[in-house]
């Protein structure tokens, strides 16, 4: 563990892209990746995260691509908008889209100033005390630009719009892998199952903003993959 604090440590020293505080932050980043399932590329999803002063906006769409494209209309897009603070991303509306009918979209607002939660789906508005600092499903994985990296173990909190997921990774170490925007030294986060749970696992750059470049999610019909294939930081 102490071999992999040195080399983190050396690697965010080395690492000039990185930020010192939130208003330093980029303008936009854009990103493509390729959606696999059991190795077969079935999809790909585009984002675009853009922040003007104190707000940002994020959008996040997934699209069928081959033969997949015949079985599998419209697309799935995730919509988040809210504050940039000192301690990173807050968001104060989440959306998300299945197709183009507004009848199913399921969405979350954050009342930070009253500490409510209000989730909309299947028809249904509930509403729930807002935990600190909760991220929605998308914006989650931006909030890694703002956090530190030097724990044994990171506990997420998201919404899906639906409820609220509590998830705890452990770090599995510095690797290397190979993405369609060339070959990345990243920082591997790791679940395990418990009970009825699923494997996930993250990679995220430290030289690119700590940014997500490879997810894996454990399904009932196999494994998902995120790969990156392209990325513009300005």
């Amino acid at each position: 563990m102490k071999t992999f604090y040195a080399a983190l440590s050396l690697l965010l020293a080395t690492s000039a892209s990185l930020p010192a505080q939130a208003a330093e932050m980029p303008n936009r980043i854009t990103a493509s990746y390729a959606i696999f399932k059991m190795g077969q590329q079935v999809g790909e999803a585009k984002e675009d995260w853009q922040r003007k002063g104190k707000t940002y906006t994020l959008v996040s769409e997934t699209r069928a691509t081959g033969v997949f494209a015949w079985f599998t209309k419209g697309s799935v897009k995730l919509v988040s908008r809210g504050r940039v603070t000192a301690d990173g991303l807050q968001p104060l509306h989440f959306e998300h889209w299945r197709g183009n009918d507004p009848k199913r979209v399921v969405s979350a607002d954050f009342d930070w100033n009253k500490h409510l939660l209000t989730l909309k789906h299947d028809g249904q508005t509930t509403t729930e005390p807002l935990p600190a600092n909760l991220q929605d499903r998308i914006s989650m994985m931006y909030q890694f630009m703002f956090m530190p990296h030097n724990k044994d173990v990171v506990t997420l909190q998201h919404t899906n719009g639906k409820s609220i997921i509590t998830q705890k990774f452990n770090h599995a170490g510095l690797e290397k892998t190979m993405t369609g925007a060339g070959e990345m030294t990243v920082l591997h986060y790791s679940r395990r199952p418990e009970k009825d749970s699923k494997r996930s696992d993250f990679w995220l750059a430290p030289g690119k903003l700590f940014f997500p470049v490879r997810v894996e999610i454990e399904e009932k019909d196999g494994m998902l993959e995120q790969v990156l294939t392209r990325l513009t930081i300005k």
